[in-house]
């Protein structure tokens, strides 16, 4: 038969117990969590979002700004002045589409590069990228190049604004077939697809119309229409 000590806390022991295991609980604890959550990872999770933004942040920067409460029309807002020698470069390129440059046309690029430049820019900027404009030469345009780097700096809505302006200058003399192909490979080549194309170009058409009085005409095929012969009759 055992001896039991006489010097024996059962009370003592069972709070050494619950401690012991205590303890072995939150060692086995912080184990898990640390296999489990890798600090490693999120820290290199967190490197590749921090470069990931800030690689396409000329790309998708304004358009992720949206979420964060500004408003639709700062959207429209090219902040990056690289890009503005392409556009300009296609502007003058569908304005000598039809040989030469009206005053017209002019001054519906001016009042294009104003709305879209940030408030930020001088006079003198504004007037040095219009004379900029006026002296482009469009032999030396590289037409391929030029729609890849609009495309690569500018996002979706802003591909879709920059065409639709596009059209409307086009518009403003006579558009025959060959202009049009040209402004439809433009939109083409700055990435947007064709129904976007055609809702630019329908909605400048549109505007036009109304500017000159001319209402826009829908061509709606009409149905064949059926004759009886006397037998039938």
């Amino acid at each position: 038969m055992a001896k039991i000590n006489p010097d024996f806390n059962k009370e003592k022991f069972d709070r050494d117990r619950e401690a012991r295991s205590w303890r072995l609980w939150e060692f086995l604890n912080v184990i898990l969590r640390f296999f489990t959550f890798r600090p490693w990872k999120a820290f290199t999770m967190r490197k590749k979002i921090i470069q990931t933004l800030d690689d396409e942040a000329p790309l998708v920067g304004l358009d992720r700004l949206a979420t964060e409460g500004l408003v639709a029309e700062e959207l429209l807002k090219i902040s990056d002045l690289k890009v503005y020698p392409q556009i300009l470069e296609m502007a003058r390129l569908v304005c000598e589409s039809d040989g030469e440059v009206s005053a017209e046309e002019v001054e519906f690029v001016e009042n294009y590069i104003n709305e879209i430049l940030p408030a930020s820019v001088e006079q003198s900027k504004r007037d040095e990228i219009m004379e900029f404009f006026k002296t482009i030469d469009v032999s030396t345009i590289n037409f391929r190049n030029t729609c890849h780097a609009i495309k690569s700096n500018l996002s979706h809505s802003q591909q879709h604004q920059f065409l639709n302006e596009i059209y409307r200058l086009a518009y403003l003399h006579d558009l025959d077939a060959k202009e049009r192909r040209l402004v439809d490979d433009i939109g083409q080549r700055i990435g947007l697809g064709a129904t976007d194309i055609r809702t630019s170009a329908f909605s400048a058409r549109q505007e036009r119309g109304k500017q000159i009085g001319k209402p826009v005409v829908v061509d709606i095929p009409k149905p064949p229409q059926i004759t009886l012969d006397e037998d039938d009759e």
